[in-house]
């Protein structure tokens, strides 16, 4: 009984953040983590509710709950990753993205979104083989293309640079 009632909690807080209501919503959220603090689902839509707030450290915070409470949570991961890169913390994002892609490595997106990390540190060696892996899951990504070139030709690996290109 005690699940039925999480549940139709955690599918009113999400009502209410789709209405913006965001605070209700964010109340309904705190007492199903206060009758049952290890919600991974519970945690994961709390840091939304920090991130549409305003509270970036909130929402990050609710994402390493989430993942503490259950770390094969995939998509707590990326989400982390994404509200890092929001914040312009792209050494973090890559970490996060890379848990993600430890247990989706065939997720191109992802591949990508660790990709716009690492090159945000200027780190082309490691980007290459992360642009190689979303373009052999994604061999139209245009952009996947145009960065894998940009960051051999950064490395000073000229001819696969425009074999790239």
């Amino acid at each position: 009984m005690e699940k039925l009632i999480e549940q139709g909690n955690l599918a009113l807080a999400l009502e209410m953040q789709q209405a913006g209501r965001i605070i209700e919503a964010k109340s309904k959220c705190l007492g199903v983590l206060k009758a049952s603090p290890k919600h991974p689902t519970a945690w994961n839509l709390l840091s939304f509710l920090e991130h549409q707030a305003g509270n970036g450290e909130g929402s990050i915070h609710a994402f390493r709950e989430a993942i503490a409470v259950q770390p094969d949570f995939a998509d707590a991961h990326f989400n982390l990753g994404n509200i890092y890169t929001f914040q312009g913390r792209p050494k973090e994002a890559a970490a996060a993205y890379r848990d993600y892609l430890t247990l989706n490595p065939n997720d191109g997106a992802a591949h990508f979104h660790l990709v716009s990390a690492l090159l945000a540190l200027s780190d082309w060696a490691q980007a290459v083989p992360s642009l190689r892996a979303t373009l052999k899951l994604a061999p139209d990504h245009i952009d996947g293309w145009t960065n894998l070139g940009y960051a051999l030709k950064m490395l000073g690996r000229y001819e696969e640079a425009v074999e790239a290109l």
